[in-house]
């Protein structure tokens, strides 16, 4: 499961922009096959003294955290290919004005549950079960921890 968590300064960004860019972002995942609700994006509107950069109030900042759990990159041109695809995704801050920094953190799958159960393995009919329904089912694997 992916979780993109803005924090932007006041009125960085509007409903429109928010709505455009949780598209964008699961567009992204379920052109690979995700499930569309494995797909978080958070956004955290901040106050003039709620963000600081360099101990100063920024009105023009977006700072955005990406957690992978569902997948992890393979190879060192997966990353870099997924880190191009971000930055065109966040490109259009550059129009507005804005200054963005993000990273990418990547965790053990086994320490994930959805409904308190393990989702289905990638790639896997139940998987593809879950991303045609939209939606998380009972599953074979429903209780045991992940074969990986």
């Amino acid at each position: 499961m992916p979780i993109w968590s803005f924090k932007y300064s006041r009125d960085a960004l509007s409903e429109p922009d928010k709505v455009d860019l949780a598209k964008d972002i699961t567009q992204l995942y379920t052109s690979v096959g995700l499930p569309a609700f494995y797909v978080n994006v958070q956004f955290f509107e901040m106050g003039p003294t709620d963000m600081l950069v360099g101990g100063e109030s920024r009105s023009n900042f977006v700072n955005l955290s990406i957690v992978h759990i569902a997948r992890t990159f393979k190879t060192e041109t997966d990353r870099s290919d997924f880190l191009k695809k971000v930055d065109l995704i966040l490109e259009r801050f550059r129009n507005k004005g804005l200054d963005w920094e993000y990273f990418v953190v990547e965790t053990l799958r086994q320490q994930w549950k959805i409904n308190g159960m393990y989702p289905p393995l990638a790639s896997s009919d139940e998987e593809k079960e879950w991303a045609r329904l939209n939606r998380p089912v009972e599953h074979n694997r429903a209780h045991l921890p992940p074969l990986l």
